[in-house]
């Protein structure tokens, strides 16, 4: 996975796995669960995946209603919490990737009409 390798070039492989006990770290990385940050991490990007876009769709509408209904911003059980950071994950994820923002700027100016 390409986002793996440039997470680990760059320094954040703490993110991807826990290091031993032995290894000398700051406190605040142990803190983090790296399990979690890999199911937000692979989630995302497979919401990415036409296959699934319109199963995708209705699992936002369902969490947009949700959050109408106002049933999104009471104490949430952890695993449900975990579901809504998941979907959210998934929706900046998603929104960049139709976007396309990787075009050569020459490209996107024309399509957007930038000068």
């Amino acid at each position: 996975m390409l986002i793996t390798q440039l997470l680990r070039k760059h320094g954040f492989d703490f993110l991807l796995s826990s290091l031993p006990s032995s290894v000398p770290t700051n406190p605040a990385r142990k803190a983090i669960d790296t399990k979690a940050f890999r199911n937000v991490l692979s989630s995302a990007i497979l919401a990415t995946d036409m296959s699934l876009h319109f199963a995708w769709i209705l699992n936002l509408k369902e969490f947009g209603a949700s959050i109408s209904r106002g049933e999104g911003n009471t104490k949430l059980a952890k695993q449900e919490a975990e579901m809504d950071r998941i979907t959210l994950c998934q929706s900046l994820i998603k929104c960049a990737d139709i976007s396309n923002p990787v075009s050569h700027l020459s490209s996107f100016a024309r399509s957007h009409r930038l000068r």
